[in-house]
């Protein structure tokens, strides 16, 4: 358990909202990254695509490292492939 927590968990407002944000509860909203802190990172350098409307182009850069992502309960991704899924919602500025 990280320092921050510890703090948190003596800390006699503890049972305000903001201090549930960090814990994993029953029936609430969590996502969870699970990676290997050995290999974590990207590459050097982003990878050029053509992918966007209109043929724009963008620079990818892939994870390494990244073991599973669970978002909502629900697994986005497993073992370095995307599963079939896309819990949650995007966040855009102003809706946040």
């Amino acid at each position: 358990m990280s320092y921050l927590e510890k703090s948190r968990r003596r800390d006699a407002g503890a049972t305000n909202s903001a201090f549930y944000g960090s814990m994993l509860l029953a029936g609430m909203a969590a996502d969870i990254v699970v990676f290997d802190h050995n290999t974590v990172g990207s590459a050097r350098r982003g990878e050029m695509r053509n992918d966007l409307p209109g043929g724009g182009r963008r620079i990818v850069m892939t994870a390494q490292g990244i073991e599973h992502v669970v978002v909502n309960g629900q697994t986005l991704y497993d073992d370095g492939k995307l599963g079939n899924t896309l819990p949650g919602q995007v966040l855009r500025s102003g809706n946040c």
